[in-house]
């Protein structure tokens, strides 16, 4: 076994000098509404994006079957009851909702709800 060309503290990414170019294009701050069951579980996309873009200021907001679980992680803004009752009724019974009615059931739900109207 030989030694290393490079010492491993020394192999990192870098993003191409044509990515500065880019960056001026995302915007400080972005607002997201998280959809889930379980509250933990659903926001590690979030932190996988926290981490990969730690120049932009992310807020999540969680709407999910429990509201106290968005409550003890302080991310609720108005967690609806409805939304949290269609995560229950479908966890009871998930051949009920399939894919498109789930679609279907969300996009009544955003329409009528302006927290998840101002999330990105």
């Amino acid at each position: 076994v030989r030694q290393p060309v490079v010492p491993l503290e020394d192999l990192h990414w870098k993003p191409p000098v044509r990515a500065a170019q880019h960056r001026r294009a995302v915007p400080g701050a972005i607002s997201l509404a998280v959809l889930g069951t379980h509250a933990t579980l659903s926001l590690e996309p979030v932190d996988m994006l926290r981490r990969f873009s730690q120049d932009v200021q992310w807020k999540a907001s969680f709407y999910g079957l429990e509201p106290r679980w968005c409550q003890i992680l302080g991310i609720c803004d108005s967690s609806s009851s409805a939304l949290s009752q269609l995560f229950k009724d479908a966890e009871k019974d998930p051949y009920a909702y399939p894919w498109a009615r789930m679609v279907q059931l969300i996009s009544e739900f955003y329409d009528g709800d302006a927290d998840l109207q101002g999330a990105e």
